[in-house]
């Protein structure tokens, strides 16, 4: 099914039981008719896409529909009169069918057999759950299968056994057995949730089955690149290693309690779905493994679940209102009045320091006893190197890997949100970016925020922590440019750095120049630093900033790069300083050099 846009709002528990007790007085009054009428025209109603351009939309049956239909007052006297009807006798009365399939009343649960009495019902085969029940074929034995091995017009029989078909469907028609597979999936719709103990619950679905949730569609751009939750997670919708959708799931569905303000975006609920292409299962596993082990702090993304279906693996995030490169596109324009509030510089302190912890964490992971030593080896770590014996790194720090949740009551309070890193651990296998070139040789994807180490494989160095040291001094000197100047002034900081690069016959715009058979921070970017010192919105707090970024980040040689522990502890030093309103006001004391930390 193609992905449809959401309707304004999901149905909300309410507007589920007025739907469903409308229907059963339709059914009621009408004293002829299919009990599992009630069922579909409640569906129908409640989850069917208006104006969507696909010809028949498959209606779904979600838990809150079945919790509203399989009410035990509402069903009592539908199944009194099946009962009657069916002939069914075997001792037992029709209070333990009742209980067996609307359960013993517990709020927002039903009973073992209910999901598999809407199939029937649905299917026109009410009066058979009876024999359903007798048998102990359930809602735990769904799906039922069809084979061919006992008789060629695919009987149905209980997953996974080698016994014989359900011996009381055998009188069914082929066109009720198709029917009944048919609607299997549409009725029994998975659940996600959390394992106890924090853990990350992992399931594999048939490749029939139908997830609970609908899509939206990627938001058309306007000029200024506003359009709305256009990436999560990743480097947005699409990509060479992943896709990116984002998804309302049914109420009833998932059991993802504790989810914070921040991850809350918005008045509907969202999540973030990302499909990997890669079908090799190690790979998948040392991700999640990696942010098992790193996500859900307060500065890098959570992992809420997994699943895999027809080979591909999938993994489900709360969806963040944007990363940080359209977080610089929406704000295009503030007055003077709005950059000169130290609040938005205090702001981005915090964040700037919550992510340095995020990445100090992954960095000490050699003192972690509980990660496996192949997850956190670099690719070509050396063994007599103390710096790469043994260590996490992200690998791939930029802009798109970095989510902003907007925790705020006001969605146009721009200097509040958390700031979170994502798809950390996946240098080797799914390095992913923006602005990539391919060598016709060995030089594979390639980074913006990439250090030169890592770009042509300096003899003599290789990769280290120290890569996301100088990654990060990239994004952290974006960021300075878009808080002096906003987007325009960042765009124009990315058009200043694109050379033609004679080697790979490319453009790119890399942090970084050749010099002479050795490597040096770019002339461009120099110049910049320059330009920012100097811009008319600089503060004491910017040139502080700058310092820290040229001086201890964004160094050619990475033996020469602070650690993120050292960085962490000068970050926080500024971020004290941040507190003085004239540090952070444009025109104030303001100091050319680095002031005293």
């Amino acid at each position: 099914m193609r992905p449809t846009r959401l309707p304004l709002s999901p149905p909300t528990r309410e507007r589920v039981a007025q739907t469903v007790e409308t229907q059963f007085e339709k059914y009621k009054n009408a004293r002829s008719g299919n009990i599992g009428d009630v069922l579909r025209d409640s569906s129908s109603l409640l989850y069917s896409i208006p104006d969507s351009e696909e010809d028949c939309i498959p209606l779904l049956y979600p838990h809150a529909l079945l919790v509203e239909f399989l009410n035990k007052e509402k069903l009592r006297e539908v199944l009194e009169q099946l009962f009657e009807t069916s002939g069914h006798s075997v001792g037992r009365g029709i209070d333990y069918y009742v209980e067996k399939i609307c359960g013993n009343g517990k709020p927002d649960r039903f009973g073992e057999y209910g999901r598999l009495f809407a199939i029937l019902a649905l299917s026109e085969k009410s009066e058979q759950i009876f024999k359903f029940i007798d048998q102990g074929v359930g809602d735990s034995s769904l799906p039922l299968g069809r084979s061919e091995k006992f008789d060629k017009r695919a009987l149905l029989y209980r997953k996974g056994e080698s016994s014989e078909p359900l011996p009381f469907t055998q009188k069914w028609s082929a066109a009720s057995r198709e029917t009944f597979s048919y609607l299997q999936p549409r009725v029994n719709l998975p659940c996600f949730e959390h394992v106890s103990g924090g853990g990350v619950q992992h399931q594999d679905f048939q490749d029939n089955a139908i997830m609970p949730w609908i899509e939206y569609l990627p938001e058309p751009r306007g000029p200024q690149g506003s359009g709305a939750q256009s990436k999560a997670v990743s480097n947005g919708f699409g990509g060479g290693f992943c896709d990116i959708i984002r998804v309302v799931i049914h109420d009833g569905h998932h059991k993802f309690d504790g989810l914070s303000e921040a991850e809350i975006t918005g008045p509907i609920l969202s999540f973030a779905i990302k499909k990997l292409h890669t079908t090799e299962e190690e790979k998948f596993r040392k991700e999640v493994r990696m942010l098992s082990h790193f996500g859900g702090m307060d500065h890098t993304v959570r992992l809420l679940g997994t699943f895999s279906q027809k080979g591909q693996y999938s993994l489900i995030f709360p969806w963040a209102e944007c990363d940080l490169t359209e977080y610089w596109r929406r704000v295009q324009v503030l007055s003077q009045e709005e950059w000169s509030v130290p609040n938005l510089a205090r702001w981005i302190s915090q964040q700037c320091c919550g992510i340095l912890e995020a990445l100090k964490n992954m960095h000490e992971a050699s003192q972690d006893p509980n990660l496996n030593d192949d997850l956190l080896k670099a690719d070509d770590a050396k063994k007599d190197d103390p710096d790469n014996s043994l260590f996490g790194r992200h690998g791939d720090l930029k802009p798109e890997n970095i989510l902003w949740f907007n925790d705020s009551a006001d969605p146009d309070n721009i200097a509040a949100g958390r700031l979170v890193i994502s798809d950390f651990g996946l240098s080797a296998a799914n390095h992913k970016n923006s602005r990539t070139f391919t060598h016709p040789g060995n030089i594979a994807h390639t980074s913006t925020y990439a250090p030169p180490e890592i770009k042509f494989k300096i003899e003599g160095v290789h990769v280290s922590r120290a890569c996301d040291i100088w990654s990060l001094g990239c994004v952290f000197l974006e960021f300075v440019t878009w808080l002096l100047g906003g987007g325009e002034l960042v765009k124009r900081f990315e058009d200043s750095r694109y050379v033609h690069h004679e080697e790979v016959h490319v453009e790119m715009d890399f942090f970084w120049q050749s010099d002479g058979g050795s490597y040096v921070v770019k002339s461009q970017v120099v110049d910049w630093f320059k330009t920012l010192r100097g811009h008319e919105n600089a503060t004491s707090y910017t040139q502080d900033f700058l310092d820290i970024i040229q001086k201890d980040m964004l160094l050619i040689d990475k033996d020469k790069r602070l650690k993120s522990k050292e960085l962490l502890k000068t970050f926080k030093a500024l971020n004290k300083k941040c507190q003085d309103d004239e540090y952070c006001t444009p025109g104030i004391h303001l100091a050319f050099g680095r002031t005293s930390l």
